[in-house]
């Protein structure tokens, strides 16, 4: 399978903490991963804290030194996820998986 785009992402930043190698293929190259934010009711995406993203500690679920309401806002949207059945990674707040993510097999995208 060829993944040039998670090649660039891997050769910029190869630290499997935030990128998966592309030898491997990424869970969203599976079908069974997403990334999201909350919208608050005017429309706007809620403050969590950094950028869709940032791949930094400061990203991380449990990153402490962060206001309350962006704690809170990170802690509602891992709590709706989790009860949607879906997995979470420490690494960031946005990324959400179907359990077992690995048994999918890769999607070709030809």
């Amino acid at each position: 399978f060829s993944r040039p785009p998670q090649q660039i992402l891997w050769s910029a930043l190869p630290n499997k903490d935030y990128v998966r190698d592309p030898q491997s293929g990424s869970h969203h190259s599976r079908g069974v991963a997403l990334d999201l934010t909350l919208i608050g009711t005017e429309g706007e995406p809620l403050d969590m804290g950094t950028a869709f993203d940032t791949m930094e500690e400061k990203s991380h679920h449990f990153y402490a030194d962060l206001p309350v309401d962006v704690q809170r806002h990170r802690l509602m949207l891992l709590g709706i996820m989790l009860a949607a059945g879906f997995q979470a990674i420490a690494t960031e707040w946005w990324h959400y998986e179907l359990p077992n993510a690995d048994d999918y097999p890769l999607l070709d995208d030809e």
